[in-house]
């Protein structure tokens, strides 16, 4: 195996420079930067102190899967800051065991009187098997690896003290939202098997997401990390998503599990059997498509990427890694502080307050259906929102029919100081998508966003708006072009076409265990499956679907694409978008805009 060199932020304890994998025992050596300090260290997650740690003497004896967490500590009892590194045997993780020494049986109560089986295991079956077996080590070493090391107490704890109490066991969805918000010390460590690239912080842990976060509903959860001066230096500053718009600076990270189309998904021929064809039909791709597609078409969003996630050295699963959305992102993004940004979820304030939101939407549901209308001319000059970034939000939601949308998982952000062109919507989990080819979102109202597009949809500067939109991303060379985004999917899908193999390892059977199949969901007879049935048959028909579903809802006129008139440019010919705006005429280089008409390139 081809093991690279890991880099590790400068601690006062050093690791010497093995890297994070390992096909033989090796001896590890620890130092000190600091005369008269001692080193103590772990080998089980634990956040070491003298009393529940060993004095380093000589190198450690490495010979399995290990989080070796280590600190210095004088006579005086001070402590510098831990520093954590796990090494990773992948023979140890293809026979992961069922009940790991140190860890609960149980996981969270049912009722009073029973609790969820805890699972840890790897699936044998696949990772040493004829078929998978001689995949597994490509598999693992295809995509980053994150690790997270904590006390194995913070993580599964039956314990209520807020201080102490597992948040993997307290979830916070239960009725006295017991849990929701704990957060605790953890080390993050990042490793990427292709570049080398590496970095290690101390950061705080807690648990992220909705309805994943109920134990019913999946065992694989989601986490927030977060980065801040009582945990170490502050920010991460790292190249971790190597795109070049992408910040190289974070407050915060989402660890996605994802729920909803994965193997995962809860539901039996006798509760939720709707939900059994979520995970025949399972990809892990589809929140990333939305988000990428709605990146293509001009428009800031979460950037991502996926990892293998092991926590105190014992495999996860595959995770989607991406930022978090609120205040700090968009500072980040779109300039100014953070205190500059109103950011809502579903209706609720992450950031800010809701005043120019409110205003904004009280705003939208006045628009009329005259050409003068004052108050779409409004959302315009006090820059309430942003029009062309709401219509490629609505194509997007739309396109992938969107069924957890939109009386949930929307969220939007706009600056008070400088609102630019007003509130932008943002795509988020956006997994429970590309059902059904001639699936029909178009016309379902049942959230703020739909009812704006339906009172929006009556003016027709804003039909034109949205013709022009629509040109622009789902004609020629658009986005969303049967060509173009079956090409985006496949290239998400290649991202993941080995890596999918530790996920059925590890998740592909645990609905197996609960007896609501008799499956277990591998790559090659269920997500390989479905990753071409999506593109020989949902991309070719679904742009054309689509745009008959437009449409029928008044918001696409095939006839509107018309030839460029020369005496629609200005004295000195230039061309103007819908809302006024220069445009460069070979844009995109899919259609030119020029007042009301547009010409197809």
């Amino acid at each position: 195996m081809s093991c690279l060199a890991f880099w590790t932020q400068a601690q006062e304890v050093i690791f010497d420079d093995s890297p994070t994998f390992h096909d033989e025992a090796f001896r590890l050596t620890l130092s000190s930067t600091s005369p008269g300090f001692d080193v103590y260290y772990t080998l089980n997650g634990s956040r070491p102190n003298r009393g529940n740690a060993v004095r380093y003497s000589e190198p450690i004896e490495i010979s399995t899967t290990t989080p070796v967490s280590a600190v210095c500590i004088d006579a005086n009892d001070s402590v510098g800051p831990v520093a954590t590194r796990t090494f990773i045997f992948l023979r140890d993780v293809y026979r992961q065991p069922a009940s790991p020494e140190g860890y609960p049986n149980i996981w969270s109560k049912k009722d009073a009187n029973s609790y969820w089986a805890a699972d840890y295991a790897m699936d044998t079956t696949i990772t040493l098997g004829e078929t998978y077996g001689p995949l597994m080590e490509n598999a693992m070493l295809s995509i980053p690896t994150v690790c997270l090391v904590t006390n194995i107490g913070y993580l599964f704890s039956q314990s209520d003290d807020p201080e102490t109490g597992g948040i993997y066991i307290h979830t916070g969805k239960d009725l006295s939202k017991k849990g929701d918000g704990w957060e605790r010390p953890a080390s993050i460590e990042y490793y990427d098997p292709k570049t080398g690239k590496a970095f290690q912080r101390n950061c705080g842990l807690l648990l992220h997401g909705g309805n994943s976060r109920n134990p019913q509903n999946t065992p694989k959860h989601s986490f927030r990390v977060s980065f801040r001066k009582e945990y170490g230096a502050g920010k991460l500053r790292f190249d971790l998503f190597e795109d070049d718009d992408a910040v190289t600076h974070f407050d915060h990270l989402i660890l996605r599990a994802g729920y909803n189309y994965t193997w995962l998904k809860n539901g039996s021929a006798n509760m939720y059997p709707q939900n059994i064809i979520q995970r025949t039909n399972a990809q892990y791709i589809l929140d990333a498509w939305a988000k990428e597609a709605h990146r293509a078409m001009g428009n800031l969003t979460t950037h991502r990427r996926f990892a293998h996630l092991y926590i105190n050295g014992l495999y996860w699963g595959l995770y989607e890694l991406c930022e978090k959305i609120n205040d700090n992102f968009a500072s980040d993004y779109l300039g100014g502080v953070d205190e500059d940004y109103d950011v809502v979820d579903v209706g609720d304030m992450i950031d800010g307050n809701r005043a120019a939101y409110d205003e904004m939407y009280n705003t939208v549901m006045k628009v009329g259906s005259g050409e003068q209308d004052s108050h779409y001319q409004k959302l315009i000059d006090q820059s309430l929102l942003d029009l062309a970034n709401f219509c490629d939000y609505m194509l997007v939601n739309w396109y992938i029919g969107n069924d957890d949308w939109d009386h949930n998982n929307w969220r939007c952000l706009r600056s008070r100081v400088d609102p630019g062109t007003g509130f932008r919507y943002l795509v988020w989990d956006a997994e429970t998508a590309f059902k059904d080819v001639n699936y029909n979102k178009v016309e379902v109202v049942n959230g703020p966003p739909t009812q704006m597009i339906k009172v929006l949809k009556k003016n027709p500067n804003f039909r034109r708006l949205m013709q022009e939109r629509i040109v622009m991303h789902l004609t020629g060379e658009g986005v969303m072009t049967a060509e173009r985004a079956a090409a985006l999917y496949d290239s998400l899908a290649a991202e993941i076409d080995l890596a999918i193999i530790g996920e059925s390892a590890r998740w592909g059977d645990y609905r197996k265990s609960t007896g609501e199949t008799v499956e277990t969901y591998t790559r090659n007879d269920h997500w390989l499956v479905r990753r071409q049935q999506l593109l020989d048959d949902y991309f070719p028909r679904r742009t054309e679907i689509f745009l008959g579903q437009l449409e029928a809802y008044g918001l696409y006129d095939p006839s509107g694409i018309g030839e460029l008139r020369i005496d629609e440019r200005d004295d000195d010919g230039r061309t103007f978008d819908l809302l006024g705006m220069p445009v460069d005429e070979s844009y995109r280089g899919v259609v030119i805009r020029c007042g009301r008409m547009m010409l197809r390139r």
